[in-house]
């Protein structure tokens, strides 16, 4: 299977591609293309907060931070086309003849290893994704206060990522015909969902306690 080359189209063209209703780019290519905008922005605000530190801040942990979210974001852009070729593979199975109980059997075998292979992308995306709230939460902490909207944007972005691409992982896994083979990859997914369920909420809190704490500007009267 030739790899779609994703990461090299214009965003107008995945943009508008996504949504005429072809097979692919769908979700999963939506979901890399999120986690890598959700590691760009953290490179942003690492940039500047390691330009303008603050007194406050911890520099070595958000240096470390960026070479972390610079890896991210090549991994996630990789992800794009390794999604789309986990859908062709799951594709390819679906086609397969069932005409007879070998080609049946030889079938649903494809389909549980495809279906099962297809878990892996948004595995991925799902444990990034997580890494990438983590930083967020640093950056919220110690990073520049200036910088603080676009850690907004990432950390909603990255939880967004770790929803979607665990929505994917459990509908992939309900396609399976042999249950045993998923209880892996479904203990990995809990896990992810249990950690997504307490940092989350957190991390959202303390954004919006930090941008609703700020002292409002003065406002003069004006004059009579």
């Amino acid at each position: 299977m030739e790899s779609p080359g994703f990461p090299q189209w214009p965003i107008q063209t995945f943009v508008e591609r996504l949504a005429q209703g072809n097979p692919l780019p769908g979700g999963g290519c939506a979901l890399a293309l999120a986690g890598a905008l959700a590691a760009a922005l953290g490179g942003l605000a690492t940039q500047l907060s390691l330009k303008n530190p603050q007194p406050e801040g911890d520099i070595g942990s958000v240096a470390q931070l960026l070479e972390e979210v610079e890896a991210q974001q090549a991994a996630f852009l990789e992800l794009l086309d390794a999604d789309a070729l986990a859908y062709q593979a799951v594709v390819q199975a679906q086609r397969l003849p069932r005409q007879n109980a070998d080609q049946h059997l030889t079938r649903r075998l494809a389909r549980d290893a495809a279906f099962l292979q297809a878990c892996e992308p948004p595995l991925e995306m799902a444990a990034r994704g997580l890494a990438l709230l983590q930083g967020a939460s640093l950056l919220a902490a110690r990073g520049n206060p200036v910088t603080l909207a676009d850690v907004g944007v990432m950390a909603c972005l990255a939880e967004a990522v770790v929803h979607g691409a665990l929505i994917n992982v459990f509908s992939n896994l309900s396609m399976l015909q042999n249950a045993a083979l998923s209880l892996t990859v479904r203990d990995q997914a809990r896990h992810l969902q249990e950690q997504l369920e307490d940092l989350g909420p957190r991390l959202r809190s303390a954004l919006y306690g930090q941008v609703l704490d700020r002292p409002e500007p003065s406002r003069r009267n004006p004059q009579k």
